[in-house]
């Protein structure tokens, strides 16, 4: 005859596994009409705690084996983890090259580099405008690139060059005079009839200026008048050229 100590844990016992089992399925339909009316449903087969640990085992590998298999399929991967080699093509960014950027884009450039600071020697001017223009290293070739684009800027009166050191020479519009802006409005349209408020946006990128306000509108306006006058523009009511020589 069993003592009452041994009852007690043959009983504990049958709690824990039932409590533990609750989340297993059921082996059979009976099993899910004796859980529906608060019966114990433990599977037959488990018996002890080791028996319901090596099934949750057993269930828990087949999940993740099916779930490696989903992920897997390529229909999955290309839709939710867009590893296809094409999309990674066209949404991966393309470095430029030095020589894919225009002038008045690298005259923007070297305005601003010049506008935020002090001078600067020609090594550190290289390295400041590389650096702007994403460039992580300034070999050969973007060394060459931005030394010529720092001559056609000082000649733009953008910045000066003073033994070895470059800065800042026409920090706005106001500095320039009238003269150099309609020798810059010349410059940029040439003998093809350009709207005036096109001509204007191309001159200010000339001098570097990204966008234009309503004081380099006003001033390159004055300009545009000044240079109808002197005989060197010709103009209809919307639209101005370079007179033809």
């Amino acid at each position: 005859m069993a003592s009452p100590d041994a009852d007690g844990e043959a009983e504990e016992s049958k709690r824990q596994i039932h409590t533990a089992s609750a989340g297993l399925p059921c082996a059979n339909e009976r099993n899910r009409t004796n859980r529906s009316a608060g019966a114990a449903s433990v599977p037959a087969h488990i018996t002890s705690i080791e028996d319901l640990q090596r099934a949750s085992t057993a269930i828990l590998e087949k999940h993740l084996q099916q779930l490696d298999e989903i992920t897997s399929e390529p229909e999955y991967r290309n839709r939710f983890l867009h590893t296809d080699e094409d999309e990674l093509e066209i949404t991966l960014p393309k470095e430029r090259n030095i020589g894919e950027y225009d002038t008045d884009e690298l005259m923007a450039i070297i305005r601003e580099v010049f506008s935020a600071g002090a001078p600067l020697s020609q090594e550190r001017a290289c390295v400041e405008i590389a650096c702007a223009s994403g460039f992580k290293r300034t070999g050969k070739r973007i060394r060459e690139e931005i030394q010529r684009a720092l001559r056609t800027a000082i000649k733009r009166h953008i910045i000066y060059r003073e033994k070895g050191v470059y800065g800042i020479e026409c920090r706005t519009i106001e500095h320039y005079s009238r003269d150099e802006l309609i020798q810059t409005l010349l410059a940029s349209i040439g003998s093809t009839w350009w709207e005036r408020p096109d001509s204007i946006r191309a001159a200010a990128r000339r001098l570097g200026f990204r966008r234009t306000g309503r004081r380099i509108t006003d001033a390159f306006r004055s300009a545009i008048n000044g240079a109808i006058r002197r005989g060197l523009l010709e103009a209809d009511t919307k639209s101005v050229r370079k007179v033809r020589s």
